[in-house]
């Protein structure tokens, strides 16, 4: 692959440039190679060649990937100490990775550092910091970064809700459930296209673990009315649950 071909350009004693060493880290990123990313950049530094935004951001998407949150924060100060200016793309990999590991301390920092920078925020930016709050069950921050988002006009997607349903089930807060009603209430009411079984397999689970077996008819017509679809696994449960779909 790309790794191959930059050995033999350095063996034929043929110069590679930023660009050759950017596209091997961003290869070795994608395959969640983090180590190799990290190697190749510092050989690239060793070869005399200067790194450019690109690079830097590809090595920390290279750790963000592999959940290295303290590794992609030391190379974004790296990438200060040479001059470059962490960008969108630098930041989302940062979110990605404190998502990844639950991290939701360093998610809201790099979140409100983005907002007090005044960089682009997107809809993956604020499911990032939704993802790594619910890996947490910490219903608050999900509500906190929520609302960051829908005072920005920024529309929730299924992804949002999907993960603002995970983190009400792992919750062990007492209005749990309630919070979970509010969420899909507001998704019911922005009528969010969703799909697959990954929603209804977490409102099983949270109307199993709180006894609202009495809710689950209502929440599973509206969410196959916007697209859910049961698999195999979910449909036994339902009617372990007392779901019938004719009801």
């Amino acid at each position: 692959g790309a790794e191959r071909w930059l050995r033999k350009t350095k063996a034929d004693a043929v110069s590679a440039d930023v660009w050759c060493y950017s596209a091997v880290i961003n290869a070795c990123a994608k395959s969640g190679a983090y180590k190799r990313a990290v190697d190749w950049f510092k050989q690239m530094q060793r070869s005399g060649v200067s790194a450019n935004l690109v690079s830097f951001n590809s090595v920390i998407h290279a750790c963000a990937r592999a959940g290295r949150v303290k590794d992609s924060e030391q190379w974004m100060k790296e990438m200060r100490r040479y001059g470059f200016v962490p960008d969108e793309m630098s930041y989302h990999s940062l979110l990605y990775a404190c998502a990844k590991t639950g991290q939701v301390e360093r998610a809201v920092h790099w979140l409100g550092v983005m907002i007090k920078q005044g960089l682009r925020l997107k809809q993956k930016t604020f499911n990032n910091v939704i993802q790594a709050c619910a890996n947490e069950g910490f219903i608050r921050g999900m509500e906190w970064a929520l609302g960051e988002m829908r005072e920005r006009q920024i529309t929730p997607n299924g992804w949002t809700f999907g993960a603002l349903l995970y983190g009400c089930r792992r919750s062990d807060e007492e209005d749990a459930f309630q919070k979970a009603e509010q969420f899909l209430d507001l998704l019911v009411a922005l009528d969010v296209p969703v799909s697959g079984s990954f929603l209804l397999k977490n409102l099983v689970e949270l109307c199993r673990k709180h006894r609202r077996r009495d809710r689950l008819s209502h929440w599973v017509r509206e969410l196959v009315s916007l697209g859910a679809r049961p698999d195999e696994k979910i449909e036994k449960q339902l009617r372990a649950m007392g779901y019938a779909k004719d009801e």
